[in-house]
């Protein structure tokens, strides 16, 4: 039995796609197959139950996917124990992200991380946080980073940054105002450019609104936008305001071209997560950048 194809198996369970499983693993779909009914083969019966848009594990397949995850884990833990040269570990991390920690936070935690694993290369995916967390749960990705948390089954998260989030806005169409606090009615007057669905900034303020007997809907939209350099470069040109990172608007703040204002009543303080899955099979580089973020931020885990 060759301890590659049950890593192959675990794949194709996981993403539930043969297809998906050899873009992840650099195979072709017929190398992933040909393990497939060769781990079959070995073990005289069928593992998986295949349809025209799903693939699932048989009775005998969801036990050989438990057996086949410890094995691994197994063979990880020996590796681990007896080789010396541990800081040599090679290969590539994939990391899926929300944009403000793959903007703002990634770069400072791999220079970490990397100066302790000199050999690892990187594949970080900016996509938005309820994508991180579809990532996650299919298994697409190990873990990501995320600005809001979502309760799904296995997944767990461990918060790693605050994050406050101000209405920005241009500096010389407001630099009239003595006041940095602004009141909800004159949120209501301006135009306002927004995230798309699925970014924790959005989720954020939305709940703010609600807290405070208001909805999305009560707002001018001029604009839906899915980038936050975008939407800086519009509220430097003057065409609206927006909810937005204070980290991602530092560099303006500094120069004097945006100015962040808070919002009387309204609480817009976020939290960043590290998202893992708890049983998924961890490669030996996953495990190691597992352990360098529940080090670095004490085992915190929120359930």
């Amino acid at each position: 039995m060759n301890t590659a194809y049950l890593r192959t198996f675990i794949e194709v369970v996981n993403l539930r796609s043969f297809s998906k499983a050899a873009d992840k693993l650099f195979l072709t779909q017929p190398a992933v197959t040909k393990q497939i009914k060769l781990l079959e083969k070995d073990f005289g019966t069928s593992l998986l139950k295949r349809s025209y848009n799903d693939i699932i594990p048989t009775k005998e397949g969801k036990e050989i996917y438990s057996y086949a995850t410890t094995i691994l884990n197994k063979e990880e833990e020996i590796f681990a124990k007896f080789n010396k040269n541990e800081r040599d570990i090679s290969g590539e991390l994939t990391i899926c992200s929300s944009t403000l920690p793959a903007n703002y936070l990634l770069g400072q935690l791999l220079y970490e991380f990397s100066s302790l694993y000199k050999k690892i290369a990187y594949n970080i995916k900016k996509i938005d946080s309820a994508k991180v967390y579809e990532a996650v749960a299919s298994g697409n990705t190990s873990f990501g980073f995320t600005g809001m948390q979502i309760k799904k089954a296995n997944i767990e998260s461990i918060e790693i940054a605050k994050d406050q989030l101000v209405l920005a806005v241009p500096a010389n169409k407001y630099s009239h105002m003595e006041n940095t606090e602004v009141s909800l009615s004159f949120l209501l007057e301006q135009d306002f450019l927004i995230r798309g669905k699925g970014s924790a900034t959005l989720k954020t303020f939305e709940e703010a609104l609600t807290k405070a007997n208001y909805s999305i809907n009560d707002l001018k939209i001029k604009a839906i936008i899915e980038d936050n350099e975008i939407i800086k470069k519009m509220i430097l040109k003057g065409l609206g305001v927006s909810i937005i990172s204070r980290l991602s608007i530092e560099k303006e703040v500094n120069e004097g071209s945006i100015t962040p204002l808070t919002i009387k009543g309204m609480c817009l303080t976020r939290s960043i997560y590290y998202i893992y899955h708890k049983k998924r099979y961890f490669s030996s580089i996953d495990e190691k950048f597992k352990s360098f973020i529940q080090e670095k931020y004490l085992g915190f885990v929120i359930d």
